[in-house]
């Protein structure tokens, strides 16, 4: 039996895909490329628990064939949501702390941010023009993240009119060289500036604490391996059921996107121990959709080094990107399209390039930039609609080839 482990992007960052509805475009473009017209395929999702002492469970979907009566579950994919655990300590934190925090995580990497822009060399294809969007993206984040500047003399307004209301806190005061109701005052404007701002801005405030519990948290991962243990200790824990509920002849794959394939390849080939026996035996593949190998090799440059490569031997990698996705690696020394030129080591295996695209666009280069296309289209992977064409059509044929399927 072969079965799949789904790891999605984050939600705000990096598009969320559930694994069902990855699992319905999957069994859609196996059907179109099965030659039986008559075969139809299904999928059924339920619960799969794996830890029953901790209550941790996943969604395990299966996808079913059914060819002139007879049905069989050809394929399943079972769903690890390692989000909740990535972000669980940072979301119990209150506003003002996850703002301030967003804050100083943009501030510390916007110098390696400028220093990239005009100083950095390296093998990998992440061009001038990614660098300097990925720059304006996060002056906007640092524009957003001084919502912290701007929740700050709200509080304060609310103290002073304490402090108005008390006659000996309002006699201290008077002694003071600067005027309390000049300051009130000011800070009342840039209150009801405020209000504006989250009138005009009706998902101003979420956007900042979404905002900030994934970039903070998805940089304490990978700069100080926050929560990796976790992470890594529940997979370990899944495989374990998936191999006692298929047997133990199944062959595992990974299907990751965006964030998710950091995770996976993080897993696959660890930094400071080794795989353990039973997933060097059991998983057989790896697929990753929009991998930032290269924007990750930039600015968080310690991440890949050292690894554990046990693993390279066993693994066919099936890598999809697009030339117009700022954070897709293609693995090449140049932005164009052909096989992988190098890996995240030396030794390390090379993946095998699948590109896909969805438009032929000749954007005009300012209007690219001020729209943020090249960073957009880091979800044109698939569409809203399960029905649509997805990156599986080509995925599908490869996975074939390749004996994964």
């Amino acid at each position: 039996m072969r079965v799949g482990i789904y790891l999605s992007g984050l939600g705000e960052t990096f598009t969320h895909e559930t694994a069902e509805r990855y699992a319905k475009r999957f069994a859609r473009q196996w059907d179109f490329f099965n030659v039986d017209e008559k075969a139809t395929y299904d999928i059924y999702t339920d619960k799969f628990e794996y830890d029953k002492q901790h209550q941790l469970a996943c969604n395990r979907i299966s996808i079913v064939e059914s060819t002139n009566g007879v049905s069989k579950v050809v394929y399943k994919i079972y769903e690890y949501s390692y989000a909740r655990i990535l972000t669980q300590k940072f979301k119990s934190k209150n506003a003002l702390s996850k703002s301030w925090l967003l804050f100083l995580g943009v501030c510390g990497k916007l110098p390696s941010m400028l220093w990239n822009m005009v100083g950095h060399k390296g093998p990998t294809s992440y061009d001038a023009r990614f660098r300097s969007e990925a720059l304006y993206l996060f002056l906007l984040f640092f524009v957003v993240s001084l919502g912290i500047i701007i929740l700050l003399p709200s509080a304060l307004t609310v103290l002073i009119s304490i402090v108005v209301q008390d006659e000996w806190l309002t006699k201290w005061v008077a002694l003071q060289t600067t005027s309390i109701k000049s300051i009130h005052n000011i800070l009342r404007l840039i209150t009801n500036l405020t209000a504006l701002l989250i009138l005009l801005m009706p998902g101003f405030n979420d956007s900042i604490i979404s905002l900030a519990c994934e970039f903070v948290s998805a940089s304490n991962y990978l700069e100080k391996g926050s929560t990796k243990q976790t992470i890594h200790g529940q997979m370990d824990m899944l495989l374990e059921e998936i191999v006692k509920t298929e047997g133990g002849d199944c062959e595992v794959y990974i299907h990751s996107y965006s964030f998710g394939t950091l995770i996976s390849l993080d897993y696959l080939f660890p930094f400071g121990t080794e795989p353990s026996e039973r997933m060097k035996r059991h998983f057989k593949g790896l697929i990753t959709i929009g991998n930032p190998f290269d924007f990750i090799s930039i600015y968080f440059p310690q991440f890949f080094k050292g690894r554990n490569l046990k693993m390279k031997d066993t693994l066919n990698w099936i890598n999809v990107y697009s030339l117009s996705d700022a954070l897709a690696s293609n693995f090449r020394c140049r932005h164009d399209c052909g096989d992988a030129e190098y890996s995240f080591d030396k030794e390390a295996p090379r993946p095998i390039n699948i590109e896909y695209e969805v438009a032929n666009v000749d954007m005009n280069i300012v209007s690219q930039f001020f729209t943020l296309y090249s960073l957009r289209a880091h979800g044109n992977y698939w569409d809203k609609d399960d029905d649509g064409q997805s990156c599986l059509r080509l995925v599908i044929p490869e996975m074939k080839n390749h004996l994964m399927l």
